[in-house]
Order: structure tokens, then sequence, then C-alpha cells
């Protein structure tokens, strides 16, 4: 039986989303697994690193793993920018534009979508 406004269900009410908004959600979503598991991977060595020094003993983890675990923190740090610039199209598109010799004969500057002044470059 059916509510009372004849209507049906209050999902009904709710447009599924366009393509274009449901692929630029679904790179986003690919962009934040990817920091993430990034992220996962280059700070655990140091966080089991550090779990075995102050559960175990200071002299359990050798130096050079304590030293590469750390350069894999920093790492990290490096690593960000560069996934989200692979992920994000528009930022692509722009960086392109700067430069003629990455530009194919249909993209030219009046056809790109960007605004580098807006951002201070």
């Amino acid at each position: 039986m059916r509510g009372a406004a004849g209507g049906g269900t209050a999902l009904s009410a709710v447009k599924p989303a366009a393509p274009k908004e449901f692929k630029t959600e679904k790179r986003l979503c690919k962009m934040f697994y990817a920091v993430t598991l990034l992220f996962l991977l280059l700070w655990g060595p140091y966080v089991v690193a550090s779990y075995l020094r102050v559960l175990v003993r200071p002299g359990a983890v050798p130096q050079a793993y304590l030293t590469a675990s750390v350069w894999l923190t920093f790492a990290q740090a490096g690593i960000n920018p560069v996934v989200c610039f692979l992920f994000n199209r528009e930022l692509r598109d722009c960086f392109r534009a700067q430069f003629p010799c990455c530009q194919s004969p249909q993209n030219t500057q009046a056809t790109l979508p960007c605004d580098l002044k807006g951002i201070g470059l």
C-alpha cells in the first residue's frame, strides 16, 4: 500500500546523478583511495619501527630500517601532489596549456578552461 500522497516512496524523489557528475565523483574516489593506500604503505614501516622500539626494546630495530622508514614518510609528502595531479584532468589540461609543445593541434588556449591568473600564476 502506498503513502497518502499517492506518490510512492521518498527515494523516488531523488534524481540520479548526471553521467558527468558521476565520472567526476568516481575519479575523486579513486584519487582518495590512492592517496589513502599510499599513506598506509609509506607510513606503515615507520609505525612498525616505532612500536618495536617502544614495546620490545630500543635496539630491536636496525638503524638502516629506521632511516629508510623515516625517508618513506618524507616521500609520502612529495608523492601526494603527484597523485592528485595524475587524477585531476583539469589540472593536467591547464598544465599542458602552458607548454605549446604539449598541445595537440585541436587544443588551443582558447578552448581550454584554464585561468592560472586566478591562482596567482
